[in-house]
């Protein structure tokens, strides 16, 4: 549905919206949470965590926008190959037998679906450079948010995390009037589908990477 609405909208209005959709479970872990309040040291990281969230939006979306869904969305099993590396430079983390095993699985199992079966292009070089950074993003930015969680709350992380993708998001809106254009047209056509399909599609993200 997401990918249908990308061939009607631009991927900058998309994207801007994704990031204002962060403001919706602020209230929620406030209410779970009511000390939202940590440390300055760990301030920097959930900037970074924030905007990293959104570089995952942005660099799915570029894929989508040239590609079945279906193929898209499979690359993300790259996500905790890349975590359990970065776990164990960054957390000195160990790498057990099985996830090692695990891990050749699933890069053997990409690299096969990374190969199109069709005429014109053997390998999804497009799809597949968007989303292993999309997938590198999401990795790092798991990996920080569990370094600040293990510290603070995990609600508290949360809420800054979000705090800090809305407020990027409405950075963009201000200072590149293509997407703002393109926000503004994105809801003129048609308001109720596409603030119910981005919701739906948050929400579930949201709920995917608590």
């Amino acid at each position: 549905l997401l990918g249908n609405s990308l061939r009607e909208a631009n991927i900058g209005a998309v994207f801007v919206m994704s990031g204002l959709l962060s403001l919706l479970p602020l209230p929620v872990i406030a209410w779970i949470e009511p000390d939202v309040c940590l440390a300055l040291i760990h301030i920097p990281l959930l900037v970074i965590t924030g905007i990293l969230n959104l570089g995952i939006v942005w660099f799915y979306l570029k894929a989508l926008s040239g590609d079945e869904p279906v193929a898209v969305v499979t690359y993300y099993n790259m996500v905790p190959v890349i975590a359990l590396g970065l776990s164990y430079m960054l957390l000195d983390e160990s790498i057990s037998q099985t996830q090692a095993i695990g891990m050749a699985t699933i890069l053997m199992g990409t690299s096969l679906l990374s190969i199109a079966i069709d005429n014109t292009q053997l390998f999804r070089h497009r799809t597949v450079g968007y989303m292993l950074l999309g997938c590198t993003c999401w990795a790092l930015e798991t990996v920080l948010l569990k370094k600040v969680a293990l510290e603070e709350t995990m609600w508290q992380s949360l809420y800054w995390e979000q705090v800090t993708m809305a407020a990027f998001a409405l950075i963009v809106y201000k200072t590149i009037p293509s997407y703002r254009k393109s926000f503004h047209v994105m809801l003129a056509r048609n308001r109720a589908r596409t603030l119910a399909l981005n919701t739906s599609n948050e929400l579930l993200f949201m709920a995917a990477n608590i």
